[in-house]
């Protein structure tokens, strides 16, 4: 969402100042998904509904994480993020900061 918005800012601010470069384009994009990756966390100490929302924020909350999706019933969070910005410990103690105890699933 973050990235979103600057990009759109970057966009206004170039039309505002008569640039005609474009966005990205699609072979950009492409690369900049590519450059994702989504590792799972166990999640201990879920036992409300809020507690997923606490979860996903904290998540959320580093630097290169682009999706976040967390499931109570399966003490679970999927983190998607970019590898040249966090790394699963960082995200891990950011949950656990949270307070909700996570880890990291180690990839098959």
């Amino acid at each position: 969402m973050r990235r979103m918005v600057a990009l759109l800012l970057l966009s206004l601010a170039s039309v505002a100042a008569g640039c005609n470069k474009s966005a990205p384009d699609e072979a950009t994009a492409s690369a900049r998904a590519a450059a994702t990756v989504q590792t799972e966390f166990n999640v201990e100490g879920m036992h409300c509904a809020s507690c997923p929302v606490t979860v996903k924020a904290a998540a959320e909350g580093v630097g290169g994480v682009s999706a976040v999706r967390v499931s109570m019933a399966d003490a679970k969070a999927w983190v998607t993020y970019d590898p040249a910005r966090t790394k699963p410990g960082a995200i891990a103690a950011a949950i656990t900061e949270s307070g909700y105890k996570a880890t990291p699933v180690a990839a098959p």
